[in-house]
């Protein structure tokens, strides 16, 4: 049997996505231990144009399509055009099961995906006749076997990495759920609220697979990778403990998950930047969205992050509800004094999956035009405004605060920034 798992574009303006797929790497490593001989081949509109996609799948058995919304379009422009079986996975399926289908799904698999795929290939007649997949929830995450690198062709994504960060970088999963509610996010439609931690020593033991393939910095893209503090001091312990104390990494967090001591810790471990979501200088703001933070926390862990020589990198976001012209106009005074590193500022955007969606009810929009960071001209981008502002305002407000913060937008890695180690 063959499968090819297809990761479509995410926007008009976009050639495609830029990060491995971890997720089909998941999959297809976790197939192998039932059915070795099938065929496992991964096509990214990264790499492939639409004719070379098509063509590889001419012959398949099945057909995978990861989706979120922006790239549900392209998953359906493909799927018209292929016989085989289409399973459709990823949050937009999940949420949105009847556009899936009306796009060309035959199969719609909600939520995780591991149980799922395997029960498909059980019996595919039979998956047919079902149609929509939703499993339980892996409770042990160890138990999964790595991430099948070779097959999302992970060298090719350190070839993109040298060229746009200057370094050859791979994310690593280490967790799945996350037990916060913010109002925006759409992390749990997949993984729910409860947290599934993998060990420190599996993080580690895919971290030294990787380094053998070339990696020079790790990712790790969890929504929070300190919410266990112990499992952070441990998994530090053996990165030193098993010689890759030399290897940068950086992560996404909370600011109300850290302290000096976990920072320090990670910082002796050369951790070189950590991604925080802040999303607001307001603290009105911040309740409203049901962040669960509050503005000292967020000054303490940049404090901290700085004095320990961790580059930060601060994730803004504005027109969230409740949102005023002065609420911004906080919000940017808050990053000057923040001074992260690094700057983002995007536009709330109620993607299906997150409640605000749920709360606007929204119908018929064309997600292709949706980018939360950059803007395009003449792509008619749509931006969603609140009760005090129009979408038009806070496009302006965003270009504005971005353009003040300019020398604050993503940069390279320098190798010669990795081994400097914590600042006494």
């Amino acid at each position: 049997m063959k499968i090819v798992f297809v990761q479509p574009k995410s926007c008009l303006f976009a050639e495609g996505h830029f990060w491995e797929p971890v997720s089909f790497g998941y999959l297809i490593s976790y197939a192998k231990q039932f059915y070795p001989h099938n065929e496992y081949v991964v096509r990214s509109a990264k790499f492939f144009n639409d004719e070379e996609i098509l063509s590889e799948c001419e012959d398949a058995d099945l057909v995978g399509f990861t989706a979120t919304s922006p790239q549900i379009y392209h998953a359906g422009d493909l799927s018209q055009r292929i016989k085989a079986p289409k399973i459709f996975g990823g949050v937009h399926p999940t949420v949105e099961p009847d556009d899936a289908f009306r796009r060309g799904a035959d199969i719609v698999v909600k939520g995780e995906g591991e149980v799922a795929f395997k029960k498909i290939l059980d019996n595919p007649k039979k998956a047919l006749q079902q149609r929509v997949f939703q499993e339980p929830l892996i409770e042990d995450l160890d138990t999964l076997p790595f991430p099948d690198r070779q097959a999302i062709q992970q060298q090719r994504y350190f070839e993109l990495t040298l060229q746009n960060d200057g370094v050859k970088i791979a994310s690593i999963s280490s967790s799945r759920g996350c037990p916060y509610a913010c109002t925006f996010c759409t992390s749990k439609a997949i993984w729910g609220r409860k947290v599934r931690l993998r060990s420190a020593g599996s993080i580690v033991s895919e971290l030294e697979e990787l380094v053998g393939m070339g990696l020079e910095h790790l990712k790790l893209n969890d929504d929070t990778f300190t919410l266990k503090k112990e499992r952070v001091y441990e998994f530090c312990r053996i990165k030193t403990e098993r010689g890759l104390e030399s290897v940068p990494w950086s992560c996404d967090t909370r600011v109300n998950t850290v302290d000096y001591d976990v920072l320090k810790a990670m910082a002796e471990a050369n951790c070189v930047e950590i991604r925080f979501g802040v999303e607001s200088g307001s603290q009105k703001v911040l309740d409203a969205l049901k962040k669960g933070i509050t503005i000292d926390q967020v000054r303490t862990a940049f404090r901290h992050s700085r004095a320990l020589g961790i580059r930060t990198r601060g994730y803004f976001m504005i027109g969230n509800e409740t949102e005023t012209r002065e609420d911004i106009e906080e919000t940017a005074r808050f990053i000057e004094e923040l001074s992260p590193d690094i700057v983002g500022v995007s536009i709330n955007t109620p993607f299906p999956g997150s409640q605000r969606y749920k709360e606007k009810a929204l119908q018929g929009i064309d997600w292709r035009k949706v980018d939360l960071y950059t803007d395009v001209e003449g792509i008619g981008q749509q931006v969603w405004g609140n009760e005090y502002l129009s979408g038009q305002e806070l496009k302006e407000l965003q270009q504005k605060i971005l353009e003040k913060f300019k020398n604050k937008r993503i940069p390279r890695f320098r190798k010669e920034e990795y081994n400097t180690g914590v600042k006494k």
